[in-house]
């Protein structure tokens, strides 16, 4: 019961609902504008052979064939330009599903007038028209890009392509675009004013109550329903018989033991994603009498895609669900592709209508661009003039961007009336949270949402999905003892603004991971929310503006990096949540610390795991030379006392990471390590090495790939979610003022320590790393008490 000290909680007032909403949008505003700054400086101020260097442009490239992709997008083929020759192979940066900006690189690109052309009108351009697209496909000799329909300027595909292309990798606006036209959405359906920045929110106001229960609840307006009484209920009979007892309760809990909201908290190894396919088989397969429909959510396309892997494989005797992919085929895993939207309607037996009307159009855009007939096979049906070169010219060609724009129009009519058939037959629909907001789906209605990796999505994110007509249950899975998603703006966090300063400049932002605001955790900020007294909105009647005995329980947000799913948490406390606590990762060893530090020692490992030792993965190890590095679950290389400090390179080397910490002493050490690994005949695939800091990944990469290129080396952030036999940290920081920098986030340790399967090797400065505060101490000394130490001598 709360003292006379702890005020109570009571549900927000139409008020403070509306500041709530607001400060989400003012959020992510200065997230899009502090991305796109970034983005422009780093353009702006980097030399294009530096931006090739790091994997950010590649320059000069050449237009070879246009055509037409799935969904009707225009694709552009891009290979090194002639006058450099060669191949343009796979080191460089961009991937499959990247935003990128083509743009002229410079002579060559212009007639005698010195500009350019577009739609037929001559026009100044001083570096030329820029196009934005999405990288379709890469391979060894060109890279593919799509522009057009996924674009976010209309009418791009119609611009001319210079003779020699600059591409670079840019920041995409239509994320932040599309959360911020949610929660302006929602505003509008409560009767909320919008956000203003000439006036401030009246203290009291009138609101609309939701159209859901969800919704009220999401909002802190209601409590969630109390589930049925499940007593007389038939036990659940499983689909998937590999279950553990953990996962099994999550399953009921889900399907039984909760209201219109469940949380999943899935520690790492527990088996998370194999939960959420049981729970999605049980409502929609028999005996459920129920019909449903899913719409499933991740926070990135890997965790989609993870999902729609287990999906799309039945087990066996049970029929198969039927599904859907939505989102850029260039973004989902190749394997995957057919279960796309793209590829389901361009399969269908409609979508046959629309083969004459593509070909047509690759033809004719291929004649555009001065490709001749590399641009399609299709006939073309109007007829056109050609110059003695073979080219259209003025009028001519006026006429034929009509005719394409014609085209595209009637090819965009058939396919909506075919997306909607292919659309009508699915029970599962699968998207990121941003895909969720896609125009197709705009009128399709579902009954349940699944946001996977839900503690790694921005709250307006998780907005899109959950305003879809109709949903009425939620069902957010993730771990909020890893890293939040990746914040640059926080208009609430001073401490973080100076962090930041303090590891480099703006400029670096895509190079270096960026440290998680130093913030009491929500369930420490809140305390649990008491709102069953609390009786439904069921008029626009306003609320007092401020109650002096009672705090809100929806205060406005100070950062993006609370997620949906750790506010709820904090607001309606425990008893929406399960835990998985069986993990099939780590042994018994390296599980212990985090256990008891991040998961209220309540982790267990699964059979067959706790016991697991690096030594079982070498048969023989006689003359190795290492037998000791096999037999310790632990290692902790501590280099305190002997001088090995942090270095921090030249800010005017001109690389982009030039504030970037490395230290040379220990990736010496790691390299000595790594030696002794494959001495005692442990695999270098087998290996991992991981840091907080890109210096130290590019500085180890130097040392030891050039002779065990399988070894993995990256960054902690980029490890998420993924695991190894061995995985070695180095930390880093060493210096005399104990300052840690991203270390302080036990988040981020967190993620570190629990990606080895066998063993945990770790080197850093124990009397540095101990003063980065309580959890780094604590870790120091159980490191001290529980690993093999190794001292190093000075």
């Amino acid at each position: 019961m709360a003292g006379k000290s702890t005020p109570s909680r009571r549900r927000p007032t139409p008020s403070e609902v509306a500041r709530f909403l607001h400060k989400l949008i003012a959020l992510t505003e200065a997230e899009a504008t502090l991305e796109a700054a970034e983005t422009s400086l780093l353009h702006a101020s980097t030399p294009l052979s530096l931006l090739v260097l790091k994997g950010l442009a590649l320059s000069p490239l050449t237009a070879t064939k246009t055509s037409i992709g799935l969904g009707g997008r225009t694709l552009v083929e891009l290979e090194k330009s002639s006058e450099v020759g060669g191949e343009l192979g796979t080191a460089h940066g961009f991937r499959n599903g990247d935003a990128v900006e083509l743009s002229d690189a410079g002579s060559g690109s212009r007639g005698k007038s010195g500009k350019t052309k577009e739609k037929g009108k001559e026009k100044d351009s001083g570096e030329g028209d820029k196009i934005e697209g999405v990288v379709w496909r890469v391979q060894e000799s060109k890279i593919v890009i799509s522009i057009g329909k996924s674009s976010s300027s209309p009418g791009q595909e119609e611009l001319e392509l210079p003779s020699r292309i600059k591409l670079l990798k840019t920041a995409n606006p239509t994320t932040t675009n599309r959360q911020i036209s949610t929660l302006t959405s929602l505003l509008r359906t409560l009767d909320l004013p919008l956000p203003s920045t000439s006036e401030s929110i009246p203290p009291s106001l009138e609101m609309t109550p939701p159209p859901t229960k969800l919704i009220s609840v999401l909002l802190g307006l209601e409590p969630p329903s109390s589930p049925p009484a499940t007593s007389k209920l038939e036990p659940l009979s499983f689909y998937d018989e590999q279950l553990n007892e953990s996962q099994r309760q999550a399953v009921e809990f889900v399907l039984r033991g909760s209201g219109e909201i469940a949380l999943v908290w899935g520690p790492p190894g527990t088996g998370k994603t194999q939960t959420l396919v049981e729970i999605v088989r049980q409502y929609l397969l028999p005996p459920s009498d129920t019909p449903h429909r899913i719409l499933i959510v991740g926070s990135s396309n890997l965790a989609t895609d993870n999902l729609l892997l287990r999906l799309s494989h039945p087990l066996p005797f049970t029929p198969p669900i039927p599904l859907t992919r939505i989102g850029h085929p260039a973004r989902v895993m190749s394997s995957l592709t057919r279960h796309t939207l793209d590829a389901q309607s361009s399969g269908s037996e409609t979508a046959e209508l629309l083969g004459g009307i593509k070909e047509e159009l690759g033809s004719l855009e291929g004649m555009l661009r001065g490709m001749g007939g590399k641009g399609g096979k299709g006939v073309i049906s109007l007829e056109l003039k050609l110059d003695s070169k073979g080219r259209l010219r003025g009028k001519e060609r006026q006429k034929a961007w009509d005719e394409v724009r014609a085209l595209r129009k009637e090819f965009r009519k058939r396919e909506g009336g075919v997306v909607k058939e292919v659309l009508g037959k699915a029970k599962i629909v699968l998207a990121t949270c941003h895909g969720a907001g896609s125009r197709s789906l705009e009128k399709e209605e579902f009954d349940i949402v699944i946001i996977d990796e839900a503690a790694q999505c921005v709250e307006p994110g998780a907005w899109i999905p959950v305003l879809k007509k109709g949903v009425g249950k939620l069902i957010l899975a993730g771990d909020h003892k890893q890293l939040p998603p990746t914040v640059r703006a926080d208009t609430g966090g001073g401490k973080k603004e100076k962090k930041l300063k303090s590891e480099g400049p703006k400029s670096k932002a895509k190079s270096e991971p960026k440290a998680a605001a130093e913030k009491v955790p929500p369930s420490e900020k809140l305390a649990a929310v008491d709102l069953a007294a609390s009786s439904p909105p069921t008029s626009s009647v306003p609320l007092p503006s401020s109650i002096p005995s009672a705090v809100t329980s929806l205060p406005p947000p100070t950062t993006l990096s609370t997620t949906l799913f750790e506010r709820l948490l904090a607001l309606h406390g425990p008893s929406i949540r399960v835990m998985l606590n069986t993990q099939y990762r780590f042994n018994d060893k390296i599980m212990e610390f985090p256990s008891k530090r991040m998961y209220d020692g309540e982790l267990v490992s699964g059979e067959g795991v706790g016991g697991r030792r690096l030594g079982d993965l070498v048969v023989d190890v006689e003359g190795g030379g290492g037998e000791d590095e096999l037999g310790e679950e632990v290692v902790f290389i501590d280099t305190a006392g002997s001088a090995m400090y942090e270095r921090l390179p030249d800010a005017a080397s001109g690389k982009l990471d030039a504030e970037s910490k490395s230290n040379e002493n220990e990736a010496a050490l790691v390299v000595k390590y790594v030696e002794s690994l494959i001495a005692a005949k442990i695999l270098p695939s087998a290996i991992a090495i991981i840091s907080p800091y890109n210096a130290q990944v590019q500085l180890l990469g130097s040392l030891i790939h050039p002779t065990y290129p399988e070894i993995e080396i990256g960054s902690i952030d980029g490890f998420q979610g993924r695991e190894q036999e061995v995985v070695i940290i180095s930390l880093v920081r060493s210096n005399e003022e104990g300052e840690v920098g991203f270390l302080k986030d036990d988040r981020r340790l967190n993620v570190a320590m629990t990606r080895p399967k066998r063993q945990l090797v770790v080197v850093g400065d124990s009397e540095t790393v101990s003063k980065g505060g309580g959890f780094l101490k604590d870790w120091m000394e159980w490191l001290e008490e529980n690993a093999e130490v190794r001292v190093v001598e000075p």
